[in-house]
């Protein structure tokens, strides 16, 4: 195949990685973490985003939701804006938003994966021994895997997009699943924001709770781990 066709063939995805690559590189060198990372978030900068979204109160929904898939597809944290989703439009409005937005984000990554990479993933990685395995436990588990590590989010959500999309496992399969293994935590996010916006929660305690979630996370698929361990080792030394 000539240069140029070889060009014209992966100019989607070439465009794609550069656009991510870009963002990215905004992202850190511009230091925008303190605007949207909860770790350095601040009261007065949530007092900001209120303000700036109050006066885009028709289109803020948009806002968020597109922020939701810019930031899924570049592999980018969105914990905050489920946060933002709560804090700014409350329990009822926030969650549908919040949640409808992490579907979003989730789907556009997972989708533009699939159609871009999964062709050439399988041609030059599908019949390595690892893959396989996976593809294994896929197609055993099917949707319980998804809804598995998406219940326990010690692999980033933005990683099991792409590792998702690039496996052989259903669209709606995957879609569903996940819809159902994010509830939790967006829920959590979604209340944390409105009691935070009602002065409920100080912002310092927010901060708090996550790292709680996340040994607590942590410690519950460690056990899961382990007890799959143990119980494997039992069964062969039973069957010796």
């Amino acid at each position: 195949m000539k240069i140029k066709e070889k060009l014209k063939k992966h100019l989607p995805k070439i465009i794609f990685i550069s656009i991510i690559v870009l963002i990215i590189i905004i992202y850190y060198s511009l230091n925008l973490k303190r605007y949207f990372d909860l770790k350095h978030i601040t009261d007065e900068k949530l007092t900001s985003i209120k303000n700036f979204f109050a006066e885009f109160y028709f289109i803020g929904p948009i806002i968020i939701i597109l922020f939701f898939m810019v930031f899924n597809i570049s592999m980018l944290p969105t914990f905050f804006f489920i946060f933002i989703s709560g804090y700014l439009y409350g329990p009822f409005y926030g969650s549908f938003l919040g949640y409808s937005g992490m579907i979003f984000g989730m789907a556009a990554s997972f989708l533009t994966i699939r159609y871009l990479f999964k062709k050439d993933f399988n041609f030059k990685f599908g019949n390595t021994k690892t893959v396989k395995a996976i593809e294994s436990y896929i197609e055993k588990y099917h949707g319980l895997a998804v809804l598995f590590f998406r219940l326990f989010f010690i692999f980033p959500y933005n990683i099991q997009n792409i590792a998702y999309g690039l496996s052989r496992i259903k669209t709606s399969t995957y879609i569903f699943f996940s819809a159902i293994g994010i509830i939790p935590s967006t829920l959590m996010w979604i209340f944390l924001g409105y009691f935070t916006s009602k002065n409920a929660i100080a912002l310092a305690d927010v901060k708090k709770f996550f790292l709680l979630s996340v040994i607590i996370i942590a410690a519950l698929l460690l056990f899961f781990v382990l007890t799959f361990f143990i119980k494997k080792k039992l069964n062969i030394t039973i069957n010796k």
